[in-house]
């Protein structure tokens, strides 16, 4: 595996673990009602300025075309001086003939609508033209809005967003589709279009995964937290898959289905607010000591016992140097094409959670 730092795609950053909501399906809670006591929060959740400048060197900013502001725990808005770093990119970039694309996501019910006007200059005038905010919204009003995205209110993310708007910002609205709200999809659309939205997607949470969850419970198809025909449709596609290739055993499927690693693909890495670097966020999400200790052990039995413990850490090495670890060169390539048993560099379940057949169904309407 070779990685040119002069010629990323994307980095997708995560500036803070630090979040206002209490998301239901959020990896940095449980079930919306306390916080990880694992997790880094509060001044140990905040990416370093001196970090974020030592990943985006020079080397970086010559090449890139996209940084997406996201993350698998935070909320990037909460980042207390956001501006600073907008503003060294600005300085860093002065010289590029194509300028840099910023993508934002965030549930946008945080900050005063001063702040949203000049998030919208900023961007509009320092910024790729395609720039943009993502605003995760799943309702048409409080009530609706907060059943999932808990401790957000959506009036006040309406008033953020136009702000944004009027200010001359792009603006995105990501509307999770479950049972409770898919009913209201078609007004969710009607107001992102009275409001100046560019695009509205409507998405299923994670779809890939919760038909993984449904397959391995084998709970009953009809109950599921998703859009109930595109869950059907996915689980429908996986059975399929698992019967034909891997005689019925998911657990076969997770061992020897084939994996193209997607973002590798599109020439795509990622930085935790702790500052480690990632292949992807769903390395970040799974393979972390604070998070799931099954997904932790595996990646200690397979990988992390045989490197230093800072070996992806900027705090230590500089990116050329976590970019030319064993890992990145050759380990996580060569496990794609091994399984559980192999003797080296075995598979990791989540490659194949996450980059294997099955697919995950996204629409997306263009206003």
């Amino acid at each position: 595996m070779i990685i040119d730092i002069s010629n990323l795609s994307t980095v997708m950053v995560e500036v803070t673990s630090n979040c206002n909501s209490m998301c239901l399906q959020c990896a940095r809670n449980d079930k919306g009602e306390t916080v990880n006591p694992l997790l880094p929060v509060g001044p140990k959740g905040i990416l370093a300025e001196k970090i974020f400048k030592k990943f985006f060197n020079d080397k970086v900013l010559q090449g890139i075309k996209t940084i997406q502001f996201n993350g698998n725990f935070g909320d990037p808005i909460l980042y207390p001086n956001f501006f600073n770093l907008l503003d060294y990119l600005i300085s860093s970039t002065v010289n590029r003939e194509e300028k840099i694309q910023i993508q934002i996501h965030t549930n946008g019910g945080i900050r005063n609508i001063s702040w949203w006007s000049k998030l919208g200059t900023y961007l509009k005038n320092n910024f790729r033209k395609d720039s943009y905010v993502e605003f995760g919204i799943d309702g048409i009003d409080n009530e609706s809005h907060e059943i999932y995205r808990k401790n957000v209110v959506y009036d006040r993310v309406i008033e953020n967003a136009k702000a944004f708007i009027n200010a001359g910002g792009n603006a995105h609205w990501q509307y999770l589709s479950f049972q409770h709200n898919h009913h209201l999809v078609e007004k969710a659309k009607e107001i992102s279009k009275e409001l100046g939205f560019k695009k509205i997607f409507i998405k299923t949470k994670r779809l890939n995964v919760e038909i993984l969850k449904l397959y391995e419970k084998n709970v009953d198809k009809k109950v599921v937290p998703v859009f109930e025909n595109m869950a059907k449709e996915g689980l429908s596609n996986l059975e399929k898959l698992v019967d034909t290739k891997y005689n019925g055993d998911i657990n076969q499927y997770y061992s020897n289905g084939a994996v193209e690693c997607e973002w590798y693909k599109k020439q795509k890495m990622y930085l935790s607010f702790d500052g480690l670097v990632y292949m992807c966020c769903h390395h970040s999400g799974a393979y972390v000591e604070f998070g799931d200790s099954k997904k932790w052990n595996e990646w200690v039995d397979k990988f992390g016992c045989r490197y230093d413990k800072n070996w992806n850490n900027l705090n230590y090495y500089t990116l050329e140097e976590i970019i030319s670890h064993p890992f990145f060169k050759n380990d996580l390539e060569e496990s794609f094409n091994n399984n559980f048993t192999s003797k080296t560099n075995k598979r990791l379940k989540e490659c194949t959670r996450r980059c294997g057949e099955h697919t995950i169904i996204r629409n997306t309407i263009d206003l």
